[in-house]
């Protein structure tokens, strides 16, 4: 391996980085700052509606008719049914044709 040599090496030394130990205490300093408040609103819209009822009462004072109603009765007697017998008649027979038919049903 190749080693190089330093190239400050003419030059004035590096001074190295010294801090000697100290100690100072200055007088406390106080200062009170006032800023604005945070204030997160938030504003909630609700509409309360009361209602109030206005009550109207019309008293009616109640008259009382007192009024006798005659009773009509009205008797529904059961119908009467009368049962006889007829004897049959012979009526003949009769042929007819078809113009014969239909001048018969008109008639009745």
């Amino acid at each position: 391996p190749e080693v190089r040599e330093a190239i400050v090496e003419r030059s004035a030394p590096i001074q190295e980085n010294f801090v000697a130990p100290s100690y100072e205490v200055d007088a406390t300093m106080r200062s009170q700052v006032v800023h604005a408040p945070i204030v997160n609103e938030t504003i909630k819209k609700t509409v309360i509606e009361e209602v109030q009822p206005v009550l109207e009462r019309d008293i009616i004072a109640p008259t009382v008719i007192q009024q006798t109603q005659p009773i009509y009765e009205k008797v529904i007697e059961a119908p009467t049914v009368y049962r006889e017998t007829l004897a049959t008649r012979e009526l003949g027979t009769r042929s007819l044709g078809a113009g014969e038919i239909f001048a018969s049903e008109r008639s009745f």
